[in-house]
């Protein structure tokens, strides 16, 4: 038995022959949908992000969503054009699917090592909360809110309200103020 609002849905669109149709189209369009919702989304959270920089001129974002749509991996990262020859990046990136389970934090080329001293990472740990390391990581948490991009609420939480765009934005600006004078001296 499906919830009333599916009910709903599905017996509105078995009304009609034109109904149904355009049911199918929906379906057939959800991933376009999704894509639209994932790039309008990142476009607010870039704007809001270099705004809050003053001067964002030496700023680039990669937003895979626009660019390449729900792959493995896919979120929206900010690098200091200073950064680009390490490939280290302020990330969003979702774990799972594409759309679930995300992390935010510092991404980095496998390879780079001693790229945050402990001093730094304990400063993380304190003004963030507890994260953690890995090899493509130098500093990444599981973010708490808006973290599955298939759930229905916060689809429209991503396309129409401010509270994730704040949300995400409060911990960018958190990291890389923590982050960006330990990775300027390291690319230096």
């Amino acid at each position: 038995m499906l919830a009333p609002e599916k009910d709903a849905v599905v017996n509105y669109a078995l009304a009609s022959k034109r109904n149904l149709e355009i049911a199918l189209n929906v379906i057939e369009s959800r991933n376009q949908l999704l894509v639209s919702i994932y790039d309008s989304f990142g476009q607010r959270l870039k704007d809001s992000f270099f705004k809050s920089l003053g001067d964002s001129s030496m700023w680039i974002c990669n937003n895979t969503y626009a660019e390449e749509g729900m792959v493995s991996y896919a979120g929206i990262a900010f690098q200091k054009q200073s950064w680009s020859n390490k490939d280290i990046w302020l990330n969003l990136e979702a774990q799972s699917g594409g759309v679930r389970d995300f992390i935010i934090g510092l991404s980095k080329d496998k390879d780079l090592e001693g790229l945050l001293s402990q001093a730094v990472i304990d400063e993380l740990n304190k003004e963030i909360g507890p994260g953690s390391q890995s090899k493509h990581w130098a500093w990444f948490q599981r973010v708490k809110q808006f973290s599955a991009w298939d759930d229905k609420k916060v689809l429209v939480a991503l396309k129409y309200d401010n509270e994730p765009v704040d949300y995400f934005l409060d911990l960018f600006s958190r990291i890389n103020k923590i982050l960006m004078p330990s990775i300027d001296a390291y690319c230096s």
